[in-house]
């Protein structure tokens, strides 16, 4: 497995509304992180709370991604996410 955790450039990043991984970075995050896939498919992404999920998703290049917001003091502090075989995959049961 690889575990990415792209620098922020600093505390400056949480005040955007949304973080970007293909322009907020020192080095393009997709770029980075089809890079990793050479050596697996079984990444840990670990990126900022405002972090566009939307991105995320997109990285799963349309199979499955696990969104993980780590919280501290009830609220979201950063967000990790899942791919390859580092997804869980959960049935859901809902009785009647």
């Amino acid at each position: 497995m690889v575990f990415l955790s792209a620098p922020r450039g600093g505390p400056s990043y949480i005040q955007n509304p949304v973080f970007d991984l293909r322009t907020m970075i020192t080095l393009d995050g997709f770029r980075v992180f089809r890079t990793a896939q050479i050596i697996s498919h079984d990444i840990c992404d670990f990126v900022p709370r405002n972090t566009d999920r939307n991105q995320l998703m997109e990285l799963a290049d349309g199979k499955h991604v696990e969104i993980e917001e780590n919280m501290l003091d009830e609220r979201v502090i950063t967000i990790t996410a899942y791919f390859g075989g580092l997804v869980r995959h959960v049935n859901l049961y809902m009785p009647d």
